[in-house]
């Protein structure tokens, strides 16, 4: 064999190795971190825009994690806004891209209600029949048509990684609560929230909707 036909081959192989060491050590694409926002979601000409709860710009919202179609089905006939709450991305070229949204509400007072900065969990059953919160101290109900809140019973919570996370208190009577991570409609007014719950109280079972909050 020539010496330049080896010479040659050496040069291949290490101009393959070089490539491969260079694909290596390529850094990878730079994602940049996601983070919640309220307010609220208005269609205009034809796109979503999100006017923030903190009273900052308008900014254009682009179709990911559903929204579009979640906005369609939760908007009444002739209504353009509703409240939203979702965590997004923030665009290099301006605007939002959503996440996961958390729920989109008809109200669009959802801004004045600060609940969920105070719990870890918002729970309410179909129909609006019943309401309570889960935070660090526990389970606490929440008065029909009121914002009146008893105070919290201690719990023990177990969760099923992926699948569901229960909450059962420890004193007076039986009460548990499963969140399961499905979407859910509240059915009186249609209403969305990312988690579907599920109460047992008194030997019944109550269906509801939930979302998470903003306590660790």
């Amino acid at each position: 064999m020539s010496s330049k036909y080896v010479n040659l081959s050496r040069f291949g192989l290490l101009f393959v190795v070089s490539a491969m060491a260079g694909c290596a050590i390529l850094p990878a694409a730079r994602q940049e971190p996601s983070e919640r926002l309220t307010g609220t979601l208005t269609a205009e000409s034809g796109e979503l825009r999100l006017l923030p709860c903190d009273g900052s710009n308008t900014m254009a919202v682009v179709d990911s994690a559903n929204i579009q179609q979640l906005f369609e089905q939760v908007v009444h006939p002739g209504q353009q806004s509703v409240f939203v709450d979702m965590t997004v991305r923030t665009l290099a070229e301006g605007g939002v891209e959503p996440v996961e949204v958390i729920r989109l509400q008809q109200t669009l007072s959802g801004c004045a209600d600060q609940s969920h900065a105070r719990a870890q969990w918002s729970v309410v059953g179909h129909g609006l029949e019943w309401r309570m919160q889960i935070g660090p101290a526990g389970m606490q109900w929440l008065d029909q048509g009121t914002d009146s809140i008893a105070l919290p019973v201690p719990v023990i919570t177990e969760e099923i990684p992926g699948s569901a996370i229960g909450f059962q208190t420890l004193r007076g009577d039986s009460q548990e609560v499963w969140l399961y991570p499905d979407a859910c409609f509240e059915q009186s007014s249609g209403d969305y929230f990312h988690r579907t719950a599920r109460l047992v109280r008194d030997g019944q079972t109550l269906t509801g909707c939930a979302y998470q909050g903003l306590l660790p």
